[in-house]
């Protein structure tokens, strides 16, 4: 059998990935045969290697990173190696926004460093919410059941930290309409930020996930959403710099367009536009009057609203935080 080692990888993404909008995915372990000595002993120094990478990369601005986007990094041998605890040292050092995917309360150990982290740019926790998690009435409980989970989330709320559940494609399909019920009245008692239903949205038929997911299913999500006022995607980190207007807008279109598909319409355009506003590094007003923004989106009366905005050189009226 595989064991977990530490073996973790780091790697830069080209592209922020909407949703999220990371720029680094890390893995402080991986599931892997055992190393030879070697192997072993470079990658012990994953923390080492994070903290120049990211010290390397020349920007202003902090640039998020999604901590445990291929393997849970609160295994058991967490407990002694603490790799994910030195990681998340690393981007304290740093001030970069932290996306942190886990289904282990183990994370309870390390809130102290993700409230600081919060505190200084933007934190997000995600607990992963696996097949068989919805027995909320009794039984014999899964590991990460959702009555051990709400202890947990209940004082990681109170931190102030950013924090929701992540429900795969799989799980959704094990949902009866009663059960993804509860789910939404479990995170209301909370007080979660969001629930983000990973993989939901995709739509095409090629697509490497066994979707689409059934449309009375996607329906119910998106009404349980506005009955409950949970919203279906996490807050992203937004920097005080000229370039707010770039990351607004973009993460205005990107959950525009997410909730299209939801809604069964392809939002192909909406995604273009994410990826061209969110990677552009001038002034987007400028890039506004040259007509280039108009023509990447539908005619949605919000986006055109902004988009005219911009045109007479006005900045947003509804940033967040700003007052109406």
């Amino acid at each position: 059998m595989p064991e977990t080692l530490l073996a973790g990888h780091h790697r830069k993404l080209r592209l922020r990935p909407p949703i999220f909008w990371q720029r680094w995915n890390v893995s402080p372990y991986q599931t892997t045969e055992l190393p030879d000595g070697k192997k072993a002993k470079r990658k012990l120094s994953l923390p080492i290697r994070l903290d120049r990478s990211i010290g390397r990369r020349g920007k202003i601005l902090p640039e998020s990173v999604f901590i445990g986007a291929d393997i849970e990094p609160y295994p058991e041998l967490e407990k002694t190696s603490r790799i994910t605890r030195r990681c998340l040292e690393v981007l304290g050092k740093h001030g970069c926004p932290l996306i942190l995917s886990t289904a282990s309360t183990l994370v309870l150990r390390d809130i102290d460093l993700i409230r600081e982290l919060h505190e200084d740019s933007l934190a997000t926790i995600g607990f992963q919410l696996y097949p068989g998690f919805n027995d909320l009435t009794g039984g014999k409980e899964p590991d990460n059941s959702l009555s051990e989970l709400v202890p947990v989330l209940e004082r990681i709320c109170r931190s102030g930290v950013q924090t929701g559940f992540l429900v795969g494609v799989e799980t959704v399909k094990n949902l009866t309409g009663a059960s993804l019920n509860d789910l939404f009245v479990t995170a209301t008692k909370i007080g979660l930020d969001f629930i983000h239903f990973t993989g939901l949205n995709i739509l095409k038929a090629n697509s490497t996930v066994d979707l689409p997911v059934k449309k009375e299913v996607r329906e119910a999500v998106l009404r349980l959403s506005k009955e409950y006022s949970i919203p279906l995607t996490p807050r992203r980190h937004l920097p005080k710099d000229i370039r707010l207007e770039n990351f607004w807008l973009a993460e205005m279109l990107s959950n525009q367009a997410y909730y299209l598909e939801l809604s069964g319409v392809r939002a192909t355009k909406y995604w273009d536009a994410v990826k061209k506003i969110d990677n552009f590094d001038g002034d987007i007003r400028v890039w506004a009057l040259r007509g280039e923004l108009a023509a990447m989106v539908s005619a949605d009366a919000t986006v055109r609203g902004e988009i005219e905005r911009l045109m007479r050189g006005e900045r947003f009226a509804n940033l967040p935080g700003k007052a109406k």
